[in-house]
């Protein structure tokens, strides 16, 4: 807590004010400073990564975030092992792992989009991908 919420956590009286000044312009300035920051952040707006953006319940605030971690720097048998996992795939699966992590063209994209490029909802490529995660944790923790 700084300075300011522990000396005044109530409403400050005329006579306190007054000893802030008296104290030395020092003390006034880390007071202002303390209240210009409590009002700062009484006005920034917290917004769960789980909320639903432009009230869209098919979609999360998390689903439209691009992950921005590629396999381009990442070892040759690992890109083979996923390579390999990715081809026992269902085709709607490994084509929503494809486009959602960029694994083809490196161009990842959010869920919506994929749903856009497919012409389906949203929550059907967020059932879709944890499905071909699910997938593919078995596969590559078999191998």
């Amino acid at each position: 807590m700084n300075g300011l919420a522990k000396r005044f956590v109530r409403h400050c009286r005329g006579v306190e004010l007054l000893d802030l000044v008296q104290d030395g312009n020092e003390a006034l300035v880390h007071a202002e400073k303390d209240v210009r920051d409590l009002i700062v952040l009484q006005e920034q707006a917290v917004v769960s990564i789980h909320a639903f953006p432009d009230g869209d319940e098919d979609c999360t605030l998390e689903d439209t975030i691009v992950d921005p971690l590629s396999l381009a720097d990442s070892d040759e048998d690992l890109r083979d092992l996923l390579a390999d996992a990715l081809v026992m795939l269902p085709d709607r699966e490994r084509i929503v792992i494809n486009l959602r992590y960029g694994f083809e063209d490196g161009q990842a994209r959010t869920q919506k989009e994929v749903a856009y490029l497919l012409g389906v909802s949203a929550a059907r490529v967020a059932q879709l991908d944890r499905r071909a995660q699910m997938r593919l944790r078995k596969l590559l923790c078999a191998a």
